[in-house]
């Protein structure tokens, strides 16, 4: 008979039975019902979850080996099965008759459901999990023909492999880009769409271009000397792209003159006049490869505002978009306030028009700059600035500007623009300002005299800009569509027609998540009526129907929007009260339009040059340098898909022979995590210790990983693969000799005595990787690395860490010890009362997690604190370098963590942080490689949470704020301050997307000061305020409490109370014990544990299994480790009880204050001094 299957860690629990039922249920599907549809119906909806597969659960209990039956029976049946959910004791028939057998199966002495075993074989297939029935249906396919899988029993995988007739680069294509397998070394083209620039630009103030007055009688055009013609003419053969012009005093409109289109902005009585000038034909790109036929774009121009001194122009093409300016400020002679609000002006200006645009201006700026100098502004030919100049400064800083004219390296020849006719002075009014970005191509700046209008006396000089960078551009190769996978999978869409439906055209969707069908309907019905008829481009002709129907339209789409996102909203908020999922925030990032990709824009390439120092010339050298740098990150170098097809076809997983071995999981120990670095450095503080942190980075470290440390299968390495590991790798001959005595050691796994068969799954999984830059379309086969961004990877690192550190120990021991690791004592008794007195200490060495390292020490004398970090330091960095690792250093890299405290503490402080002393560093000796600066900081993030002196708080504490109020005023507008929302479904999301930002760890916080507490509650009470949407003329004097009532979450101190209650479980079922140690030795923060947990009880001391926790801990302790879900519900019962409580006092306050309202004010009677009062009203 079937017997129970609960392991030692499953509790007997409705859903575990249920999970039960549901496992007789597969069994029996599996022997009876092979072959046909099935329909599985329950009223428990986490045993659903569990066997569908869309929730979790214990790897070893009874709901694993429910969903592994079902999914043998999912593999083994191509029939689609279902399941389903039916309320209990609701009248449904077949629900309540299984009710009615379940109890009297449950009154009977056995306890079968058909399969007839022997208990052995039963807890074999069955218990822990049932793990071998899904690979039961991987043997079974095998046996059945199934020719995609190998042979039962064989012992090689290598070579049993049928991929349906795909040969191996048919199995690279997905993850390669698209046409690049297919290509082999000799035919490989760049995929990537690079792009050359060059632009030439001019200013230059004309002086006029009507001629003398003499030549503008109306007598014809003939003899006169045809200025506009002449400065043509002089522009082209300069080969200037783009002029801007001033002082042309010509009428407005647009016009042809040689080789150029003239955009004028027109004069005012004769004086003033800009223009914009633009090449006919101009491209502004340039395809960089020489073989394609040099295709050109055309780009279009705009004219976006025009004025007598300001005129904006837009050239814009398929990929890139420059916003030419051309300006003449105002002269030097009008007052300050006058220059600077014609600037101001200007910037409105370009904030309303510079959108994803280059930047270009060219003009008179009647400036004189240079004296103050900056990033955009240079000193060269500097002049004493001046109102204006300093107005050109602040432009430049505002939208990313830089003048070349102004840099000795970029500009060539005289720099003077205009030259004074009575005496004499030359100065440089006109300037160019071009993208700050521009600056890493080729740019130069002179001065053209060439360029004239033929004047008699000509006082100015154009200047001009040449420059020539690379930017990337995207292909034009079209978009494959793309076809949605849950679409295929879908049962309508199965056959002929369903697969024409989606090959055929789609249409469109609505862009926000909560429109409605009939509001999508109201918005197509409403862009057709505004684009398809010609009265919205003619109003004068429009019919009063016709505008009363697209107003109407206009307000019932409007109208439906807001109903529709307030209705999404609270649906929202629904979801996220009964338990937030992936999905659900999914949706909320959508309703906030939260973009991670930033906008495209095209970007300027830097102008590589290569190893050798000469200049990268083409797209391809510029590619191949960037392979050279990233692969040298990994010891990569480059290969071909056909050679990585077929170390893939020649590599071999071992086997052992007509056997199948499981994975034995390897858990890193980690120490702890943030918050036992706060209580280490509390603790010291307060034993008046002086203790300090380092924080350890190392730089790359996924990707210089040397593998074979961890796992080696191959045994020696051979010359050339340690060259390639080691190659740029930047450590000394003497590490080298080092890496290569621990490479010949046995490996990590090995020494932890790991069997073979994983060992080399691991090191196959390490080795034979490859990447491929985006754009490019040759691989690049590494050396080193694992995996960056998986799990695996964490695995692998946090192997070979202990290696690394027992090497450092090592080196640590040569030295005079000056610091120790913090030790506490340590009773083994998980509870909150004091160790006992004899307990021994326990030693916390360091704080691991993946590649982030936390070592904390306490100083043995306080006047050797800078020798005691800088051995810590030193000791780590050598090691690290013997195992191929560098660390990165920097203030939020590698740094160290100070807290002195004790004797000569201040004078310790100033000579390690004054100006006088070490400034904030310190100066690390290497054993074979130069000193390195060690940054002393003030506080340092670390997994998440920042770290203070002293364990202070504050730090964390307004990170917390700062991150909360940042996700508050995200959903302000749409959520938060919507009346259309319901206040409590605002409070949903509310505590769900904002208040767990702020209490994040906020379980592990001391008990906070007058000053932090203060923070913490004003933020609760603005975040409330906020939702209640109370109006600027209504009552501003609602009550803590009312407020508390009416968005129905709770008050700050029982928010802090169920932070540390939730840190409470969390601790019992997982801490380490160094962290127990730690809390332990922390009484303030052990009573506060133990004032919460009083607090619970005094509101749920009826409920069962509710005990007194100051004389049944056991008890406690016991709900929090093996039955989490009921410690959480009586957390939950008790948050609402006193929300309850708060409601009902808020009432009575309400009351309270409506009747002091309407009675009339009682007249003041003193009272007499002798009178003595002998009782006390508390409301």
């Amino acid at each position: 008979a079937l017997t129970t299957l609960n392991t030692a860690r499953t509790e007997a629990s409705a859903y575990a039975t249920e999970c039960q039922a549901l496992l007789s249920a597969g069994i029996l599907s599996l022997l009876v019902c092979n072959g046909l549809t099935l329909h599985y119906l329950s009223d428990c909806q986490s045993a659903l979850a569990a066997i569908d597969g869309s929730a979790q659960y214990a790897a070893d209990g009874t709901a694993s080996a429910a969903s592994n039956t079902h999914l043998l029976r999912r593999e083994l049946n191509p029939q689609c099965s279902t399941y389903g959910y039916v309320p209990g004791h609701a009248g449904v028939l077949p629900n309540e008759v299984v009710d009615t057998l379940s109890k009297i199966g449950a009154a009977g002495k056995e306890v079968s459901c058909g399969l007839i075993a022997s208990h052995n074989l039963t807890l074999r297939w069955f218990a822990n999990g049932a793990s071998l029935l899904p690979w039961v249906a991987v043997a079974l396919r095998s046996l059945f023909g199934d020719v995609s899988l190998p042979s039962v029993g064989a012992s090689d995988l290598g070579h049993n492999r049928c991929h349906g007739g795909l040969s191996e680069l048919d199995l690279l294509a997905p993850f390669v880009p698209a046409r690049a397998a297919k290509q082999t070394a000799d035919s490989r083209t760049t995929v990537s769409v690079s792009a050359d620039l060059h632009l030439r630009v001019a200013t230059f103030n004309t002086l006029s271009l009507l001629g003398d007055p003499a030549e503008r009688e109306p007598a014809g055009l003939t003899g006169g000397p045809a200025r506009a013609a002449i400065l043509a003419a002089a522009l082209a053969e300069n080969d200037i792209h783009i002029a801007c012009l001033q002082e042309t005093r010509s009428d407005r409109g647009q016009s042809r003159v040689g080789d150029y289109v003239r955009y004028a902005a027109g004069a005012v009585k004769g004086q003033w006049g800009t223009e914009v000038w633009i090449k006919q034909g101009l491209s502004l790109l340039r395809s960089s490869c020489r073989d394609d036929g040099a295709h050109f774009e055309v780009c279009q121009a705009t004219v976006l505002t025009a004025d007598p001194r300001r005129i904006f122009v837009r050239l814009h093409s398929k990929s890139l978009a420059i916003l030419v300016v051309s300006l003449h400020g105002p002269h030097r002679a009008f007052e300050s306030g006058t220059i600077r609000q014609w600037w101001e002006e200007t910037s409105k200006l370009l904030k309303q028009y510079c959108r994803a645009d280059y930047l270009v201006i060219g003009g008179d700026f009647n400036a004189a700059v240079g004296s103050e100098a900056s990033e955009a502004i240079g000193s060269h030919a500097a002049e004493l600035e001046d109102e204006a100049g300093s107005q050109v400064r602040l432009l430049t800083a505002l939208f990313g500007l830089w003048a070349p004219a102004t840099f000795d390296g970029h500009h060539h020849g005289p720099t003077h623009t205009y030259h004074q006719k009575k005496s004499g002075r030359l100065c440089r009014p006109d300037l160019i300002l071009v993208p700050t970005a521009w600056a890493k191509g080729c740019v130069s700046s002179r001065t053209s005299p060439d360029i004239h209008a033929a004047h008699v006396c000509q006082d100015h000089v154009a200047a001009v800009v040449d420059l020539r960078l690379a930017l990337t551009a995207n292909s034009q190769v079209r978009r494959t569509r793309r076809i949605k996978a849950r679409d295929v999978v879908d049962e309508a869409n199965r056959g002929k027609e369903g697969l024409s439906q989606l090959t055929a055209d789609q249409p469109r969707r609505p862009r926000h998540p909560y429109l409605t069908e009939g509001t999508w309907y109201c918005s197509d019905t409403f862009e057709t009526l505004y684009m398809s008829n010609a009265w919205v481009w003619q109003m004068e002709i429009v019919s009063a129907i016709q505008v009363a129907q697209l107003r109407t339209l206009g307000l019932a789409l409007r109208a439906g929007c807001k109903r529709d996102r307030d209705a999404y909203v609270e649906q929202l908020a629904l979801q996220f009260s009964e338990g937030p999922s992936q999905q659900v925030y999914q949706n909320y990032h959508k309703l906030l339009v939260h973009k991670r990709r930033k906008p495209f824009q095209l970007e300027p390439l830097p102008m590589l040059n290569k190893a050798d120092g000469t200049q990268c010339l083409s797209a391809a050298e510029t590619n191949q340098r960037w392979r050279e740098h990233f692969g040298s990150l990994e010891g990569g170098q480059d290969i071909s898909y056909q050679a990585l097809a077929a170390a893939a076809n020649e590599a071999a997983v071992p086997l052992e022979e007509q056997r199948l071995r499981g994975w034995i999981p390897y858990r890193p120990n980690f120490a702890g995590t943030s918050p036992l670095i706060w209580c280490v450095t509390a603790v010291a503080m307060h034993k008046g210790a002086t203790s300090f942190v380092l924080f350890a980075d190392i730089a790359s470290a996924f990707y210089c990983t040397v593998t074979q440390l961890v796992a080696n299968k191959g045994g020696a390495i051979d010359e050339d693969l340690l060259q390639r590991i080691t190659d740029q790798l930047h450590i000394a001959q003497e590490d080298v000799a080092s890496l290569r005595q621990h490479l010949a050691q046995p490996s990590a796994m090995s020494a932890a005595r790991a069997e073979p068969w994983l060992e080399a799954i691991t090191d196959c999984l390490s080795t034979g990787n490859w990447f491929v830059l985006r754009g490019d379309s040759t691989p690049i086969a590494t050396a080193r690395g694992s995996r960056p961004g998986s799990s695996f990877a964490d695995i692998v690192f946090a192997l070979l860490l202990p290696k690394v550190l027992q090497a450092r120990d090592a080196l640590r021991a040569t030295s005079q010890p000056a610091a120790v690791a913090p030790h506490m004592p340590w009773d083994g008794n998980r509870s909150l009362g004091p160790c006992a007195p004899e307990a021994p200490d326990i030693t916390i060495d360091e704080i691991m997690w993946a590649d982030d390292i936390a070592i904390p020490r306490w100083c043995m004398r306080n006047h050797a604190t800078r020798t005691a970090i800088a051995v810590e330091a030193g000791a780590l960095a050598d090691a690290c370098a013997e195992h191929g690792l560098r660390l990165s250093y920097g203030a939020t890299k590698t740094a160290a963590l100070a807290s002195v405290c004790g004797q000569g503490s201040r004078a310790i402080r100033k000579a390690l942080y004054g100006s006088a002393g070490f400034k904030g560093t310190l100066e690390v000796v290497r054993e074979h490689a130069a000193p390195v600066t060690l940054p002393l900081v003030g506080h340092y993030k670390h997994l998440g949470a920042v770290q203070a002196p002293g364990g202070a708080i504050r730090s964390e504490l307004r990170h917390r704020i700062a991150s909360a109020k940042t996700a508050y005023h995200e959903a302000r507008r749409k959520i938060f301050k919507n009346r259309g929302i319901k206040i409590h479904r605002k409070a949903m999301v509310l505590e769900a997307t904002v208040l767990s930002r702020l209490t994040q760890g906020a379980g592990s916080w001391p008990s906070l000061c007058k000053a932090d507490q203060a923070a913490f509650d004003a933020t609760i009470w603005h975040f409330y305020r906020g939702i209640l949407c109370i109006p600027r003329a209504g009552p501003q004097d609602i009550p803590a409490l009312t407020c508390c009532a009416l968005v129905r979450l709770p008050p700050p101190d029982v928010i802090l109370r169920r932070a540390r209650l939730q840190y409470l479980r969390q601790l019992v079922a997982a801490g380490p014990p160094q962290l127990w140690a730690c809390v332990k030795d922390d009484r303030p923060y052990c009573d506060l544990l133990a004032n919460d947990l009083r607090w619970v009880y005094g509101w749920t001391h009826l409920m069962p299994a509710v005990e007194d926790p100051d004389s049944s801990w056991e008890s406690w302790r016991t709900l929090m480790s093996q039955r989490p879900g009921v410690y959480k519900n009586i957390v939950r019962t008790a948050c609402k009880l006193e929300g309850a409580r708060i409601a009902i006092v808020a009432a009575l306050d309400g009351l309270h204050r409506g009747l002091h309202g309407l009675a009339p004010s009682p007249a003041h009677i003193p009272a007499p001094s002798q009178q003595g009062y002998t009782e006390l009203c508390v409301p």
